[in-house]
């Protein structure tokens, strides 16, 4: 590690390269290049801290010297501060700022404006290292975090699948030799067993949904909430629900698995906790008298208290017990980290035995028009 940054001035003039030096020489460590060819090799090998980059020289000039070095992977995060001695005017500005320069100056170059550039510079490239590196690090914990999830869910489904297939083969095979406690006994781990996979997949949810890089696209939500609705009729046909789905429901940009698991969660939601109601109804559609058109997913179920509306989108966090409905807790903090990582929001309004209803956005501002 450097004791001092080191700053590479590249101009093709020696006496601007003495002036530069002089300047630059009691706070840095200073090298020099006399073209844009020597400034890439140069660059390359001492991978300097900043460059101060002349603008017109012979060869290649600076803006195409700046070209070249973003190009190159080792070098394209040094920040470059453009040096000319033309009349600064707001094209030539433009010019340098948009190729990529962190700054232009113009000479002659003052003594005080030169160190205040270059000391803004370097504390720039800092905060961008620091970044770079965070990055690196989530980066790599997100990928040990997936292997991890992989293994784990692979590893715990696996003794939970056995559990339940040992079950049916004694449920199958000796159901007549057991007396009805033990019948009990045995589908109770059979239920049990089963809630702890759907646990599982729901953690596992909840780690992807903050960690997937979303593929946006113009997404049916529409066609997405009757599939589900369909299958959740395949699977629970006693319970007969009324489902009202708008037509073309449209996310302009939107993630379609993400969204899948966000309308798969609210809708499974509102069918479980409509299962109590006489005649139990789900409406899925948008409001577009809101401030921002939103979607909605409404059940005339039994509702909850908004004084516990803080808690709903918190992980493990339940506003009835297990005795009443089922659930771990996970599907709502789920889609809250969706819609967020979509750039929306999602929230919910509600009374006691009188239905709930979560609104949600993909974008703020965004219609569904």
């Amino acid at each position: 590690m450097r004791d001092r940054a080191l700053i590479l001035i590249v101009d093709d003039n020696p006496d601007n390269m003495d002036l530069a030096e002089q300047i630059l020489e009691d706070d840095y460590d200073t090298i020099t290049a006399e073209s844009g060819e020597d400034c890439l090799a140069i660059a390359t090998e001492k991978l300097p801290d900043l460059i101060l980059l002349d603008v017109q020289m012979p060869g290649i000039d600076g803006y195409e010297t700046l070209g070249r070095l973003l190009k190159i992977d080792l070098v394209k995060h040094i920040p470059v501060i453009f040096l000319s001695a033309r009349f600064r005017d707001q094209d030539r500005v433009i010019r340098g700022l948009e190729s990529g320069a962190l700054d232009y100056l113009t000479k002659p170059i003052e003594d005080d404006l030169l160190l205040t550039k270059v000391r803004v510079g370097l504390r720039i490239k800092k905060a961008e290292d620091e970044v770079r590196e965070q990055s690196r690090s989530l980066q790599l914990s997100n990928q040990t975090l997936e292997s991890f999830s992989y293994s784990a869910s692979h590893d715990l489904r696996a003794p939970l699948r056995h559990i339940c297939n040992y079950c049916e083969a004694l449920e199958e095979d000796y159901k007549a030799d057991l007396p009805e406690d033990a019948q009990f006994m045995l589908s109770r781990i059979r239920h049990s067993a089963a809630s702890m996979g759907t646990l599982i997949q729901d953690l596992l949810d909840f780690s992807r949904s903050s960690q997937a890089d979303l593929q946006l696209h113009r997404v049916d939500l529409s066609a997405i909430a009757q599939g589900i609705v369909d299958d959740f009729r395949d699977h629970d046909a006693e319970h007969d629900v009324t489902c009202h789905i708008e037509p073309n429901l449209i996310a302009p940009a939107a993630d379609e698995t993400m969204m899948r698991v966000v309308l798969r969660n609210l809708i499974d939601n509102a069918w479980k906790y409509s299962h109590k109601v006489e005649q139990p109804e789900i409406c899925i559609g948008t409001d577009k008298q809101a401030a921002d058109s939103c979607i909605y997913v409404r059940d005339n179920g039994v509702g909850f208290d908004m004084e516990y509306v803080d808690k709903l989108f918190k992980p493990f966090s339940r506003l009835h017990s297990e005795d009443e409905f089922e659930g771990n807790g996970i599907g709502l903090a789920t889609v809250e980290r969706i819609i967020s990582n979509h750039g929306g929001k999602i929230w919910a309004e509600s009374a006691i035995n009188q239905g709930a209803c979560f609104y949600f956005t993909t974008h703020e501002g965004v219609n569904y028009d």
